[in-house]
């Protein structure tokens, strides 16, 4: 698992939240000012950086979106 972790003065992943309205697009729970969040691939591919294909979320919650994949 290949984790991507990125602060609020990233513009790629400000631009992303900013587009969710600063919330964690998998719990929808706000993000806190300078907090780490991650940049999650939905299709899986990283090498697919589209935003449409990008979700802004927090680590614990990027942890498990992983953790669930792999017990399917």
């Amino acid at each position: 698992m290949v984790l991507l972790t990125l602060r609020w003065d990233n513009s790629q992943s400000f631009n992303q939240a900013r587009k969710q309205d600063h919330k964690c697009g998998y719990c929808g729970l706000r993000f806190i000012d300078g907090e780490d969040i991650h940049l999650h691939h939905i299709d899986g591919n990283h090498n697919n950086w589209k935003s449409q294909n990008m979700m802004a979320v927090h680590q614990s919650c990027h942890q498990y979106i992983h953790m669930s994949k792999r017990d399917t």
